[in-house]
């Protein structure tokens, strides 16, 4: 990712607003099938470009963990997500959404509405193409029949 802009004097919503902004975002890109490091990265830079700093940020098996502050407070947020896929498409618009708030800086408002217009409006692949990448549909090992 491209350096930071200028993190704004205050932030544009409260730590909790930006936590979770960033956090629903980071959970989009693991279920859209985005790597951790790439999630980590994103949630640092949407972080900053909302106008906080950026503290810690941690990834479990089915739930995410932003650390942000301001001025001294810090408030930690924590969110589970859905079964990890593929969405290649929403996975680039929402790389595409970090490159621009971090250029020009965004506000919690603005990057909330702009991630529910990405989850609505970002074309799906079809289920059979998505089904065939789902770990839970590869069969694994011989296929063993009952003999009566």
């Amino acid at each position: 990712m491209q350096e930071p802009a200028p993190s704004l004097a205050r932030p544009s919503g409260t730590l909790d607003h930006i936590a979770m902004a960033a956090m629903r975002c980071s959970a989009l890109l693991m279920e859209s099938g985005a790597r951790s490091k790439v999630v980590q990265e994103f949630a640092a830079a949407a972080t900053r470009a909302m106008g906080a700093e950026f503290h810690g940020f941690r990834i479990g098996y089915a739930s995410l963990a932003i650390t942000v502050g301001h001025d001294g407070g810090t408030v930690t947020r924590m969110i589970a997500f859905g079964t990890p896929g593929v969405n290649h498409r929403l996975d680039q618009a929402l790389r595409a959404l970090a490159r621009r708030a971090q250029a020009e800086g965004i506000t919690v408002e603005a990057f909330s509405a702009e991630i529910t217009r990405l989850q609505k409006e970002t074309p799906r692949y079809a289920p059979l193409v998505t089904a065939t990448c789902r770990p839970e549909t590869l069969r694994v090992g011989p296929i063993r029949r009952k003999h009566e």
